[in-house]
């Protein structure tokens, strides 16, 4: 079974090459999307609503006053935002429940459903141009696999990591960290062995933890 999830994910990031079309002008598009919810995410109801991922790929904020969401290629403008502003770089979940909720502020239901069959998705601007289309249709899809665009992402530690500096163990001489195979200099500016031929049992004495930092 966790061989077929992950063929399956494979097999969607080959596709979504194909499928997803993105203008080059476009601030906000569609990321990703589930059309087969089982329990993967819930909505404020509790329900396990389909959704749809966007983000902002823009360093400024944008409204989404007037966009719409479509799955019909024939009503490009079935469901539209409420006022709603993207920071930079944010993300936003809707859901695709069916449930047309479009107010300022709260959670988002398109008026439609997502089909597991597969169908037509657009994301569209307030003047009609096209930000995300997925066409013809995007492919039958798997219970509680989203499909969506390969992304690269940079991770940055915000808090819970503390820089550990160096501690002159008693009996010792200061040691500082090198390159593997180089010699370490010492306060003294002397050359004193090598950082890779000390024990762990020294390694664990020499080090203490140093005051914590925000954002790496």
């Amino acid at each position: 079974m966790r061989e077929l999830t992950i063929l399956m994910k494979f097999l969607s990031a080959v596709l979504s090459l194909v499928l997803f079309s993105h203008p080059a002008a476009a601030q906000v598009r569609i990321t990703e999307f589930m059309a087969s919810n089982t329990h993967t995410l819930l909505d404020e109801n509790g329900d396990s609503s389909d959704w749809i991922e966007l983000q902002n790929t823009s360093s400024n904020s944008v409204s989404l006053l007037n966009w719409s969401l479509t799955d019909s290629s024939g009503n490009p403008g079935k469901w539209r935002f409420p006022a709603t502003n993207m920071p930079p770089k944010s993300f936003l979940i809707v859901f695709a429940s069916g449930k047309d909720r479009a107010v300022a502020g709260q959670e988002l239901h398109t008026n439609f459903k997502l089909g597991s069959e597969g169908e037509y998705l657009a994301l569209l601007g307030a003047d009609g141009t096209l930000a995300t289309e997925i066409t013809p249709q995007y492919p039958p899809q798997f219970p509680d696999v989203s499909y969506g665009i390969g992304m690269r992402l940079t991770r940055r530690f915000i808090i819970g990591f503390r820089p550990m500096h160096p501690r002159t163990p008693p009996g010792r001489r200061p040691i500082s960290m090198t390159r593997a195979g180089k010699a370490a200099p010492t306060a003294s500016g002397t050359k004193r062995g090598l950082l890779i031929r000390r024990r762990n049992r020294l390694a664990r004495k020499c080090w203490r933890p140093g005051r914590s930092r925000i954002g790496g």
